[in-house]
């Protein structure tokens, strides 16, 4: 049996730092918490027999249109990213666009897994790309021939946010929640 093949994008990254905020007067960015998240996830898919590839493993620019070309062959494509706006914003989103049926659904099995093991998070469901950043919410969903969502780990702009996504364990708890949910949906009839 072939084992189910996914691509996991750790945004930005490089020249690109994606959210950033400031923590006990360290500079924290997006890219470095997401890829962290993004390792730790990998390790646990392959662990559970899952063919499962980076987009980038380094603190390297790669263009939206090289993250695509890396999700090709993939059953699924995750792209993870935390969130910015004011202080005040918070919660769980995932993104999914309309090109494929499927989408949709993956992205459901993310946004609950993350809202079943993250309840005191304010759920901010499922959404159809654009999004915030539209260029490249709907790039990245729109061009990939399997289902595809990008998840919002919470607002690294919200100050108790931020130091809970910086913390270690926070990220290697999220990177096992989206393994749920990954695993959920690699179970169901949708890819078989």
């Amino acid at each position: 049996m072939v084992s189910p093949r996914i691509c996991i994008d750790p945004g930005h990254g490089g020249k690109d730092p994606g959210a950033i905020t400031k923590i006990d007067d360290k500079t924290i960015n997006e890219s470095d918490i997401v890829l962290s998240i993004a390792k730790e996830l990998v390790n646990i898919l392959v662990a559970e027999n899952i063919d499962a590839h980076l987009s980038r493993s380094e603190d390297e620019y790669v263009s939206l249109y090289q993250r695509v070309q890396k999700s090709k062959g993939s059953d699924c494509f995750l792209s993870i990213h935390c969130n910015a706006a004011t202080p005040k914003a918070e919660g769980i989103e995932t993104f999914y666009a309309s090109k494929l049926p499927d989408s949709k659904v993956f992205a459901g099995f993310i946004q609950n897994a993350m809202m079943k093991n993250f309840a005191d998070h304010k759920d901010r469901k499922i959404k159809m790309a654009p999004g915030p950043d539209y260029r490249r919410t709907l790039y990245v969903l729109s061009q990939p021939d399997c289902p595809s969502a990008l998840v919002e780990c919470e607002f690294l702009t919200h100050p108790e946010m931020g130091v809970w996504l910086n913390k270690e364990e926070t990220q290697k708890k999220i990177a096992s929640v989206l393994s749920e949910g990954i695993l959920g949906y690699f179970q169901t009839d949708y890819i078989n």
